[in-house]
């Protein structure tokens, strides 16, 4: 003979309750509720059951769902912000390649001028 979840120890007290119905909503208790369902002597406590298992289980998930997407949330604002740091090294890196490639240009630009002769420089002689 399976007592009823209202006459059971976790239902006597305040805190008791508060405990038994957490663990109902986490489905931990809820093999005493079905079979207290199946051999039901007091159907109006199952209208309370019901409705409370089906809210608190979606409860529950909607809880770890929002953490979840926060969690989510937060990486891709972080992969985001290294997106950008990439982008921005990439182009600095282009920018100091192009820097020695220029200054290669002018080093020999420079050497041949040297070695030739620049018409600008025999006239000043």
């Amino acid at each position: 003979d399976i007592p009823a979840p209202v006459e059971c120890e976790g239902w006597n007290s305040l805190s008791g309750t508060f405990r038994s119905m957490l663990q109902v909503a986490t489905y931990d208790g809820a093999d005493v509720l079905r079979v207290y369902a199946l051999q039901c002597t007091h159907p109006v406590t199952l209208l309370f059951f019901v409705p409370y298992i089906s809210v608190a289980g979606l409860g529950i998930l909607n809880l770890i769902v929002g953490v979840l997407l926060t969690a989510t949330m937060r990486e891709r604002k972080q992969d985001d912000g290294w997106q950008g740091f990439t982008a921005r090294l990439l182009k600095h890196r282009a920018v100091r390649d192009l820097r020695q490639v220029l200054n290669g240009f002018c080093k020999e630009a420079d050497d041949s001028v040297k070695s030739e002769g620049s018409p600008l420089l025999s006239r000043m002689k």
